[in-house]
């Protein structure tokens, strides 16, 4: 379709990119796709200011907020979000303001150089109001032009402006931001590193508005914590497990991922085998139960039978009626527990002989 011509109207200043977004708009913008450069800065008049035989004026950065043919963007590799959000059902609150009114609050773009799709812009941030505007626009037929902001920015001040543009809203999930930061250090397949290492990772995510620190489920990101998150985004890349939640990857606890994919990597590979069987079962029933009962019927998978093979011998050994030695052994240890009430009551040497008793039955097995 092509694009109706556009003027240039007003002006908007925008303080501070990602930091306090939506209550910076005074006005919007408007300019044609080609405009490559922001406005310069230009002084404003009544604010002379006298220091000796120097004269100072006071100076304010103008942003300039373009309008784009939503078809020429497409979102970047590394955004954050899912594909389950870019649907009508899931923006249908979205498009249908958006097509009675105008977008209201811009996204962030960047230039794309020979792109092998042909796109002439990329999304940082304000995915869902470029698909809003892109629906309105090739499904509704109304041209509906995408508001955005064009930024000359590198991968790691793009990935830190998307991560606390949307962590400022509680719509995206903990999950999307594992698979997310899993990506951004180049763990998850045909993605390179934004960041080499946890702890750059870390400091950028963490400077949060006025300097103050983010956090993540109520609290601070620590290395440790980030090092669950990027374990727990693996399950996005195991296709028999991942598919069990088409449609609802949103929806899954990070956290029950985590332990998911913690015995997963444990290095057993029955293991693995037994999880992917559990699978298996699982899904017929999928669409019917709850991400989270899914996910707890994978880890027991392997939970009953590390709970088996865990115990090759146990054994209450008595004293009269009274158990005095619980006998418990694994593939690693032997172990003896011994109730306070039978220290009391019988000598060391009696229970020692029961413990020796014990020793001798493990050892022929």
């Amino acid at each position: 379709m092509a694009n109706p011509k556009k003027t240039l109207d007003t002006v908007a200043l925008l303080q501070g990119v990602g930091d306090g977004m939506e209550d910076s708009f005074a006005s919007t913008a408007h300019a044609t796709e080609g405009l490559k450069e922001e406005m310069p800065q230009e002084k404003l008049p009544a604010q002379k200011i006298m220091s000796g035989d120097k004269l100072r004026e006071t100076t304010k950065k103008r942003t300039m907020v373009l309008e784009l043919n939503p078809g020429i963007c497409r979102r970047w590799r590394y955004y954050d979000r899912f594909d389950e959000w870019f649907t009508y059902e899931h923006c249908k609150d979205l498009i249908d303001d958006m097509y009675e009114r105008e977008q209201e609050i811009p996204g962030i773009v960047r230039k794309l150089v020979d792109d092998p799709e042909g796109k002439e812009y990329e999304v940082v941030f304000g995915g869902r109001r470029h698909f809003s505007a892109d629906y309105i626009t090739s499904k509704k037929g109304v041209y509906k032009p995408f508001k955005a902001i064009l930024k000359d920015i590198s991968d790691k001040e793009a990935a830190r402006l998307m991560d606390l543009e949307n962590r400022k809203r509680a719509d995206i999930s903990d999950f999307e931001r594992c698979v997310s930061y899993r990506q951004q250090i180049g763990k998850a397949p045909g993605y390179v590193p934004i960041f080499n290492t946890l702890n750059e990772l870390r400091e950028a995510i963490q400077s949060g508005e006025d300097g103050e620190s983010s956090n993540f489920n109520g609290k601070s990101f620590t290395k440790a914590a980030l090092s669950q998150m990027t374990t727990a985004g693996e399950l996005n890349e195991i296709e028999e497990l991942i598919s069990l939640f088409k449609g609802r990857r949103i929806n899954i606890p990070w956290s029950y991922a985590y332990k998911l994919m913690k015995v997963w990597n444990s290095g057993d590979d029955s293991a693995r085998n037994k999880i992917l069987s559990r699978a298996k079962v699982l899904k017929d029933m999928a669409n019917s139960k709850s991400p989270e009962f899914l996910l707890k019927e994978l880890i027991s998978a392997t939970a009953a039978t590390e709970v088996q093979s865990a115990l090759p011998y146990k054994d209450d050994l008595k004293i009269g009626e009274k158990v005095a030695v619980k006998v418990r052994a694994t593939n690693k240890d032997l172990s003896f527990k011994i109730p306070l009430k039978i220290l009391d009551e019988h000598d060391d040497k009696s229970l020692l002989e029961l413990m020796k008793k014990a020793m001798k039955t493990f050892s022929t097995q």
